[in-house]
């Protein structure tokens, strides 16, 4: 069976990043978190789309590389891929799985040329997404879809496109991978849920980036999770997104060994946030800490992780 050996937080930050650049073009700026995001030792409050990169081994071929899942490419992706990707000797992208059509997940798609460009690091990259989101993509870079729609130069991105199912698995590096449907918002038009997925990963690893509502169907999915990464935007619950104590509920329910906050927005400080919820951690007897953009999470043989980051 393929087991994940690392976890490696790509971006943590919400839509419209932190900083925010409506908080430093005020006169003057007074946003504590964006300022303190500028400064050296505010660094883990600097947070772009939510993104994270799954790295496995597969089991078909235990002395090869890592295999690398990469779960959304949203519009800050190329600035993060720059932080990350080279400083961790990371090259292939053997897979992208998308969660849903709004631009923090997908806008981020035409900068995979890199990879693909000339085949120099890859033919291809396998993209895995729901039907919604394919639409989406196929509006928005209807080259990426079909190079008979490139203009200019022509020279494109190439993708395998996968349209998944939400009650179907399906596998990447000799890992199962399931959906995990959710609400993340409605539909302003119809007052219909806007459905997301997040994904588990094996029997190891649950990651829900963007929810406001995870139906009883979807939890009972991720019990007995070991690591879980949950949504949680801010101090108090958003439409679209969880807040503080929602994600705590989501913790406490499902009681998941390692537990990691992202979609974090600009009114929830690093280090704060880290201090009180180490009083939650006490309590439940587990770990829980907000994520931060280049954390790198190696998942070790008894269970336990070691956090680090090239930053530090």
């Amino acid at each position: 069976m393929s087991v994940i050996e690392q976890v490696i937080f790509v971006g943590t930050g919400c839509s419209s990043n932190t900083p925010a650049l409506k908080c430093l073009l005020e006169n003057p700026p007074t946003c504590e978190v964006c300022l303190l995001s500028l400064t050296e030792e505010g660094w883990k409050n600097r947070r772009k789309n939510p993104s994270v990169l799954i790295r496995v081994r597969d089991h078909r071929d235990p002395n090869g590389r890592l295999r690398n899942i990469l779960v959304d490419c949203g519009k800050t992706f190329y600035q993060s891929a720059l932080d990350i990707f080279p400083r961790y000797g990371i090259r292939e992208i053997d897979a992208l799985i998308l969660s849903h059509g709004h631009a923090d997940a997908v806008l981020g798609l035409d900068d995979l040329r890199a990879w693909t460009s000339g085949g120099t690091l890859q033919e291809s990259v396998p993209v895995y997404l729901n039907e919604e989101t394919f639409a989406v993509v196929s509006r928005a870079f209807p080259y990426l879809v079909s190079k008979a729609n490139a203009t200019g130069g022509g020279e494109v991105a190439s993708f395998q496109f996968t349209v998944i199912k939400g009650n179907e698995q399906f596998e990447v590096a000799g890992l199962d991978i399931t959906p995990l449907p959710v609400h993340h918002g409605k539909f302003m038009s119809t007052g219909e849920p806007y459905w997301c997925f997040g994904y588990r990963f094996g029997k190891q690893l649950s990651c829900i980036t963007d929810a406001n509502y995870i139906p009883p169907e979807t939890l009972e999915k991720m019990k007995n999770s070991e690591i879980l990464i949950v949504d949680c935007l801010r101090e108090a619950p958003y439409m679209s997104h969880f807040g503080l104590h929602q994600a705590i509920d989501v913790v406490k329910d499902l009681k998941a060994r390692h537990n990691y906050l992202i979609g974090m927005a600009h009114n929830l400080e690093h280090e704060d946030l880290s201090q009180r919820l180490s009083v939650f951690a006490k309590d439940l007897d587990l770990h829980i800490s907000p994520a931060y953009d280049t954390l790198k999470v190696d998942v070790l043989a008894d269970g336990y992780v070691r956090e680090s980051s090239w930053r530090e």
